[in-house]
């Protein structure tokens, strides 16, 4: 009974199955057995993935994890006609929230949304402080106000632990002015300090440094951004890099197996090549044998003629001995006459 295997036995044993199937469990971090490559050029461009798969996975779990704490503690607001704000009682508990009373803001809501500012009159509160303190023991959930005020307010609050929404590109986006006579003077002179100050930058500065304070508004706000290709651009650089210079790796290798071994072996010039003398003197150091290495080269015939003519003269050798075996063997196995008086030869 004969059987043939389905895979060559002389064939590649790392196939493109095998590759892809390593590259999945780097991938995935999945303890499955996989086959490791032999070659240079594939051994260094799979510790380049397993690199990639380390900071793509590690980056990309961050970030989720960033994005469902956000979604889980923060609660997101759009407007005044967000949910939270028209149908409070839709989440359990109730949406809370509320405003300093007899301002522009009450005047605005009360205007506008009637049935808001029904709902949220329980909330009132006397004051911007007792309006922060209130969000920090939990009595109320949403404060709503002028936003200069709420960005100073954040930027200095003890601890960082208020947050701003819309920094005043949703609530009050209206700005102030300064209240002159009508025909006055000191308008047109007001209104060109005011457009060279906002010309040379001083009002970023200024906003800079009364409005964002060290709790820094911008980084409070809630914003949530995906992950694009732009922010992994840099692994996937390197990984582009790793594909060129295992490719060059994989030329040289092949360059040098059909080329160049040749002529470190000594084939190319009939003398010794590096990698001959390196070997001899590593076999000599582990055994402790001196080899003269000043041996005339005469001696030493590498060229593809002597090779094969010592190829024909050691299988000649070969056969001869194996002749001379098979006829001691026979000559044993042989049956044995003798010569007597009665029974001559």
């Amino acid at each position: 009974m004969e059987f043939s295997p389905p895979v060559d036995p002389h064939g590649p044993s790392f196939t493109m199955g095998k590759a892809v199937w390593l590259l999945w469990g780097l991938v995935f971090n999945n303890s499955v057995p996989v086959q490791n490559p032999r070659g240079t050029t594939s051994k260094f461009i799979v510790s380049v993935w397993a690199f990639f798969a380390v900071i793509f996975l590690a980056s990309y779990t961050a970030n989720l994890a960033a994005f469902m704490i956000q979604e889980e503690f923060v609660d997101q607001v759009t407007g005044l006609s967000d949910k939270k704000f028209q149908s409070p009682y839709s989440y359990s508990p109730p949406f809370r929230f509320g405003t300093v009373p007899n301002g522009s803001t009450e005047r605005n809501i009360r205007k506008n949304y009637p049935d808001m500012h029904q709902y949220m009159v329980k909330y009132h509160q006397t004051g911007v402080h007792d309006a922060l303190v209130s969000l920090k023991t939990g009595k109320l959930d949403a404060f709503i106000y002028d936003a200069a005020v709420l960005n100073y307010m954040a930027g200095r609050d003890e601890g960082c632990k208020l947050v701003t929404i819309g920094s005043g590109y949703i609530f009050a986006t209206t700005g102030y002015g300064i209240a002159l006579q009508k025909g006055s003077y000191w308008k047109r002179q007001v209104d060109l300090a005011i457009l060279a100050i906002i010309g040379d930058g001083e009002m970023e500065e200024l906003e800079a440094q009364w409005l964002t304070g060290i709790c820094h508004n911008e980084k409070n706000e809630v914003m949530s951004s995906q992950l694009d290709v732009d922010n992994m651009a840099g692994v996937f650089y390197m990984l582009a890099t790793a594909m060129g210079l295992s490719l060059i790796t994989f030329i040289w290798e092949h360059l040098f197996y059909w080329r160049l071994r040749y002529c470190f072996t000594g084939v190319c010039t009939g003398k010794p090549g590096l990698l001959f003398s390196i070997s001899r003197g590593i076999w000599s150091c582990i055994h402790g044998v001196h080899i003269d290495m000043k041996k005339k080269s005469s001696d030493l015939d590498f060229s593809p003629q002597a090779n094969m003519l010592k190829l024909i003269k050691s299988a000649k050798q070969m056969t001869h001995m194996s002749a001379l075996n098979a006829s001691r063997l026979g000559s044993r196995n042989a049956p044995v006459t003798s010569c007597t008086p009665r029974d001559p030869c």
